[in-house]
């Protein structure tokens, strides 16, 4: 009896157990499920396909302008771009002269100190050399300085001869070093004004200056120079002034500037300074019916020299070796 019960308690048990696993609700419809779910998960509009329908005119517009608006910008960003660029290349043109270069000063870390060395360079080059112009021209200025011109103007006396009554002297550039009258203290027979252009107001003036102190500022002048003239002979005899034959230029003394005379040419006689002038120089100077003027001659004079100073430089280097020579033979060798 008690088996019997207990097993009818298990069943019962059993039974009430299964009534629990199994649903109370049965299943819902579809149709109620399907709504349950657009509940949940909202429709979504068609989708609606291309070309089916036309766009609307306002808006076509629209999109018309923006697309024009789009390609203006465009424009203009290549255009600002192509300046951009044009600028750059004229203001870099001589940085970028060749690629080959900016390449390697790309890859040189020291490129630019190399470049600053070189610059520092050439400005001492440039400097160097402009010292080395300085110094020759300071020697050329000291070579010209030694080169003077010189002319007088004479008056005749009552005993016949010539006296110094203007003298003129110039230097190598033509510039006038000393231009006065000269007092003459003996009786003048004739001025010549009409050649020397010297008149009787002139030597009796303030500005001539006395016989001995016009001759020792002459003399101050010429010592250790190269003395230019035409005719210095009669100059240095007027002056009272000797000086070195190898210091002296005078054009009448000078073999290419002698003419030669008689039959057969043999003899050479001096020109005369206008006559030079004219053939030398093309310059016309003592003009006939007017007065010479001693700051003109000495400037033909220098002119002169200048056209053919090399040659009479050697000219005279020669004379000077061959006088050396001939005391040496004469005299022997000098201790």
């Amino acid at each position: 009896f008690l088996t019997t019960q207990t097993a009818e308690q298990s069943t019962t048990k059993h039974e009430e157990m299964c009534q629990q696993t199994e649903p109370t609700d049965q299943m819902p419809p579809l149709e109620n499920k399907m709504e349950t779910s657009a509940e949940v998960c909202p429709k979504t509009p068609p989708k609606k396909k291309s070309g089916s329908k036309r766009a609307h005119p306002a808006r076509l517009k629209k999109k018309q302008r923006q697309l024009r608006k789009a390609q203006q910008q465009h424009r203009q960003s290549i255009t600002d771009e192509e300046s951009s660029v044009v600028s750059f290349s004229s203001s870099n043109a001589s940085s970028i002269a060749s690629p080959s270069r900016k390449k390697d000063a790309n890859n040189k870390p020291n490129a630019g100190k190399k470049r600053n060395r070189k610059q520092r360079s050439k400005k001492s080059s440039s400097s160097s050399s402009t010292q080395d112009n300085k110094d020759e021209s300071m020697i050329m200025s000291e070579e010209h300085s030694r080169y003077v011109a010189l002319d007088c103007e004479m008056v005749g006396t009552r005993l016949g001869h010539s006296v110094l009554a203007r003298v003129s002297i110039v230097n190598f550039f033509g510039n006038v070093i000393l231009d006065t009258h000269v007092k003459v203290e003996e009786d003048i027979m004739d001025y010549r004004t009409d050649v020397s252009g010297v008149t009787a107001e002139d030597l009796k003036s303030e500005a001539a200056m006395d016989f001995q102190q016009c001759i020792d500022l002459v003399s101050a002048i010429l010592e250790d120079k190269i003395l230019i003239g035409h005719g210095l002979k009669n100059d240095l005899r007027v002056l009272n002034i000797k000086h070195p034959w190898y210091d002296i230029r005078d054009t009448t003394k000078y073999t290419p500037f002698l003419k030669p005379s008689g039959e057969d040419g043999a003899v050479l006689l001096p020109r005369k300074l206008k006559e030079l002038a004219k053939y030398k120089l093309s310059k016309d100077i003592q003009v006939e019916g007017q007065a010479h003027c001693s700051i003109e001659d000495a400037r033909a004079s220098l002119e002169l020299y200048k056209s053919v100073s090399s040659k009479w430089e050697k000219m005279i280097r020669y004379k000077v070796n061959k006088t050396k020579e001939i005391e040496q033979k004469i005299c022997g060798p000098s201790n």
